[in-house]
């Protein structure tokens, strides 16, 4: 098992800014190159991405630690029973869990893959027979079951995106983005960074542009309602379509 001291280490020494070599880790971290790479596999096991400067030569971005220690230790004991069922392809019990709207129950899933940074579950609800996605958090303990997963031909190619929606059509989508509609996309959805690029534009305001897949309109959608005049150039115009029609729709459902 890994030294969580030297683990701790060689987070602080990935995050300078030119990035830490192979050479100098050996040194900082008294390990051979060998430990050193074990090291790092563990970080990208652990969702971290190590991103490679140059050969042998790593860094890793500052925000990026920010997601992994935003867990607790309770959390992350779920985070290994859910791995660990995958693994084994056994269904899973979310014991205790606490929905949006205050039920506490238990729920009997077959999970598929963890993302948010490992705070949510895409999963196979066996109650209700239906695709779902859970919060680690509202969950009081994950059980690992001896069932196996017999529905797995209902969601082999079905995927979810990164605002939790799923579908196994793929769509382009593209907007832009004002510095403070930058920021909170990437709090709220760290794996969305990967798509977010700064941009020369005729407006001083919208300087990032979100360019990626979805499968589906609902998630993103909904991002986009959650940050009026921060985002603008939705496209496709069936996305921007989806917007209108869902503002509409919160609109007369007031009245």
């Amino acid at each position: 098992m890994a030294d969580v001291k030297n683990i701790i280490k060689l987070l602080q020494l990935l995050t300078r800014e030119e990035g830490v070599s192979l050479e100098e880790l050996e040194v900082a971290l008294e390990m051979k190159n060998k430990g050193i790479y074990k090291n790092l596999t563990l970080l990208k096991d652990a969702d971290v991405e190590v991103i490679k400067v140059k050969p042998r030569h790593w860094r890793v971005r500052q925000e990026e630690l920010l997601g992994l220690f935003n867990l607790s230790s309770e959390d992350l004991v779920k985070v290994d029973h859910i791995k660990e069922a995958i693994i084994d392809d056994k269904c899973i019990n979310l014991l205790k869990y606490q929905n949006s709207k205050g039920y506490t129950g238990d729920f009997k899933v077959e999970p598929i893959s963890l993302f948010d940074r490992n705070r949510r579950l895409w999963c196979f609800d066996l109650k209700d027979h239906q695709l779902k996605q859970f919060k680690l958090s509202r969950a009081e303990y994950v059980e690992i079951t001896t069932r196996p997963r017999y529905y797995k031909e209902r969601y082999v190619d079905v995927q979810c995106d990164i605002f939790g929606t799923a579908s196994k059509e793929v769509r382009k989508i593209s907007f832009l983005l004002t510095t403070l509609g930058y920021q909170l996309m990437k709090e709220t959805y760290p794996e969305s960074r990967q798509y977010l690029t700064e941009i020369n534009t005729r407006n001083d305001n919208f300087i990032y542009k979100y360019e990626g897949e979805v499968f589906s309109y609902k998630g993103v959608g909904r991002f986009i309602l959650g940050i009026p005049g921060h985002v603008m150039d939705i496209q496709p115009k069936s996305l921007l379509y989806h917007v209108q029609e869902e503002l509409k729709r919160a609109y007369y459902s007031e009245l």
